[in-house]
């Protein structure tokens, strides 16, 4: 059984954007364009924010997790900066180090244990 009023009520949903109402409302708005931009771009802002957060924390908490320094068995410094230690070791930083290298020492097996220096 169909009722007058449901009918009607699904045919006006149907209708998602009215340009017409749109006009109306924006007579109201205009007095308050620049505070409504503002508030739009910022919370804009406040979105992006909070969507790098999570990254931001992941980034901290590697960057103190993950030791940075690495011991290098090798004649010589592999890099300039190296911290000599005794008998041919050296500690570099492990970012520092090109990609080429460190896969060259990780395959002589030059590399040693990572080192975190307080």
């Amino acid at each position: 059984m169909r009722h007058g009023r449901s009918y009607l009520e699904e045919e006006q949903l149907g209708k998602a954007f009215d340009a017409r109402l749109l006009r109306r409302l924006s007579r109201y708005l205009r007095p308050y364009i620049w505070p409504f931009v503002l508030a739009f771009l910022l919370s804009g802002g406040i979105t992006v924010i909070e969507i790098a957060l999570p990254y931001i924390t992941k980034t901290a908490i590697d960057s103190v997790l993950t030791l940075p320094w690495v011991e290098v068995m090798a004649e010589k410094p592999p890099l300039p900066g190296a911290i000599p230690l005794q008998g041919g070791h050296y500690l570099v930083r492990y970012s520092l180090l090109p990609r080429a290298l460190r896969e060259a020492l990780e395959r002589k097996g030059e590399l040693g244990e990572r080192y975190l220096l307080v």
